[in-house]
């Protein structure tokens, strides 16, 4: 009921929005009707915390008693890819300052 206060209040105002509740399908149709491309985001995703209260994390993420081996597997491709990434940055670098041809 509350949440219906609010944007009752906000669609009535004249803050140029609308407020409606909708699923992720309907959030993603919105966005792909807005935009034609959209950048992603790549990289580590792990849950890390850097709060702590009492000597140890403010929370639990479970992230250390589920799926272990999916989890060490992914850490150890994500390593590697990290690496392999370094490597072709550094190697294109040296190719353009030496002007070499890349095939």
């Amino acid at each position: 009921e509350n949440y219906m206060k609010i944007m009752q209040f906000i669609n009535d105002g004249d803050y140029d929005a609308h407020v409606s509740f909708g699923t992720l399908k309907d959030y993603f149709e919105e966005v792909r009707k807005r935009m034609k491309g959209f950048s992603t985001l790549t990289g580590d995703f792990h849950v890390y915390s850097d709060i702590f209260s009492e000597g140890r994390p403010a929370y639990w993420s479970g992230y250390y008693f589920t799926r272990p081996y999916t989890k060490l597997l992914s850490r150890q491709i994500s390593s590697k890819l990290r690496a392999v990434e370094i490597l072709y940055t550094v190697s294109v670098g040296v190719v353009k300052k030496g002007n070499y041809q890349i095939p």
